[in-house]
């Protein structure tokens, strides 16, 4: 079989020639690996994928396509670089045949710390997609240590096989010249564009809506952190419908710490849940890499819609239970708005822990959002 190597871009893929290969692997946009080439990188993904003759990833398609697989169906793979994130280095790995055409999601950790990070990961997409079997999170097949060794010394890289979601691009808050925020989704097949005030309802209603759905009301585990700035949440926008997916799960535990097991408080362990969730979706970077970003009022009321559907399903299927979701709603209307900024107050130590600006950021704004979001839990139906 043929194995091609390319960057990912806007344009189209991008071959890389020897030159290209013969370059320092970066380990993040600044620091490059002290001995590591690029070469070594898409080498490894070539290894991982097709090692002991491929037997893992022929069992995995033959899983997937819900067929067998031989190495003959196979005649070509393309690996292709997409994103050098905070943590991981993701690829997809196209598998080509007569009969065969399927995409998967190499996610690869180079240090220690992001080692650890992707083995939780792993951990948690598993738990979460066997525990809950919704289809908003990609499934994972494989995770593998990988030794490497070049003329400058040995590198263990450790690599995740997942669901790749097709046609699914990140989106971003971009300002044009005249400042004004609005929102542009990242589509590498088209081009960027500038997404509708229709499409962006849908996606915040729909991120919300996810987040919630696997939230556990009784022990108050949550998906956490994630973010909009890193592109964890991916859309697809195709004839007229919004869909979208939750790529990454990078940690599933509560979010407030009780001393005891009977000091926990699922009624206000949601109301701390459903507060992080109103001001964490208003973040992200200008043009996914600028200054911390705060996404427009328009963002609040669709992030609201999202919770309370995503509630009324987890009521139906005996999952929320504590006064219903009726009860809930009239708790959260029978709260002044002074009231609700000093529920959000205590938030602010989980933003300083991960970004003095990302905190700054959210005290300057979180009267005007509790103003909002108050106005917003008024006009809700009850």
């Amino acid at each position: 079989m043929n194995v091609l190597y390319f960057f990912s871009s806007p344009a189209g893929d991008v071959p890389v020639d020897d030159g290209l290969l013969s370059r320092p692997f970066l380990m993040n946009p600044m620091q490059e690996h002290p001995h590591l080439k690029l070469g070594d990188y898409f080498k490894a993904i070539e290894q991982f994928v097709t090692g002991n003759n491929g037997e893992a990833l022929l069992r995995i398609l033959g899983t997937v396509r819900q067929a067998p697989v031989s190495s003959s169906d196979i005649a070509e793979i393309l690996i292709r670089s997409e994103k050098h994130g905070g943590l991981y280095h993701l690829s997809s790995v196209e598998i080509l045949g007569p009969d065969v055409r399927h995409k998967f999601v190499v996610s690869t950790a180079v240090t220690e710390s992001s080692k650890q990070w992707l083995h939780r990961e792993f951990q948690a997409l598993q738990l979460l997609n066997q525990s809950f079997r919704l289809p908003y999170i990609p499934e994972v097949f494989l995770l593998e240590e990988l030794e490497l060794h070049t003329p400058g010394g040995s590198s263990k890289l450790m690599l995740m096989l997942g669901q790749w979601f097709e046609d699914h691009h990140e989106w971003h808050l971009h300002r044009g010249d005249s400042g004004e925020p609005h929102w542009v989704i990242w589509d590498f097949k088209r081009g960027y564009r500038r997404a509708g005030d229709r499409e962006i309802f849908e996606i915040y209603e729909q991120a919300s809506l996810i987040l919630t759905l696997y939230y556990n009301v009784k022990s108050t585990h949550q998906i956490y952190p994630w973010l909009h700035a890193a592109g964890d949440f991916v859309v697809k926008c195709a004839d007229e419908t919004v869909d979208v997916k939750l790529t990454t799960v990078r940690g599933y535990e509560p979010l407030m710490v009780f001393l005891e097991e009977q000091d926990l408080n699922p009624v206000m362990a949601l109301i701390t849940f459903f507060l992080n969730l109103s001001i964490r979706m208003r973040l992200d970077r200008w043009e996914g890499v600028g200054e911390v970003a705060w996404a427009p009022d328009f963002s609040v009321r669709p992030t609201v819609q999202g919770f309370f559907k995503a509630l009324e399903n987890m009521e139906k299927e005996g999952r929320y239970e504590p006064g219903g979701t009726g009860g809930f709603t009239s708790l959260l209307k029978s709260f002044r708005k002074d009231e609700l900024r000093r529920l959000s107050v205590p938030l602010l130590d989980f933003y300083r822990q991960e970004s003095r600006e990302m905190a700054s950021l959210v005290e300057n704004q979180l009267d005007s959002h509790c103003e909002t979001l108050w106005s917003v839990i008024q006009d809700l139906p009850g």
